[in-house]
């Protein structure tokens, strides 16, 4: 079945405020549904709401990187893991 991409719209053609408003939410991420029969004063607070929401993300921190002798380390355990549970020495699931 072909998949259908519909665009989004372009912000310099929004000519009212309402829609200019639908569409900075859109490029938030935010999908209002029944958005053209809201209260133009309902839109702004979900706009003012959903970019708080967005200035104040919680960055998630990089992992900790492992150095090489603690990735060969850890390698090592698994692979005589799985030598011992082919070998039906070990019954860990």
């Amino acid at each position: 079945m072909p998949r259908i991409w519909l665009p989004i719209g372009n912000p310099r053609l929004a000519t009212s405020e309402r829609d200019q408003i639908v569409l900075r939410l859109r490029e938030l991420g935010v999908h209002v549904p029944g958005a053209q029969s809201l209260d133009i004063s309902q839109l702004r607070e979900i706009l003012a709401w959903q970019q708080e929401r967005a200035a104040s993300a919680v960055v998630i921190p990089e992992p900790q990187r492992l150095s090489r002798e603690q990735v060969r380390q850890g390698l090592k355990d698994f692979l005589d893991f799985q030598k011992a549970r082919r070998e039906g020495r070990r019954r860990i699931y």
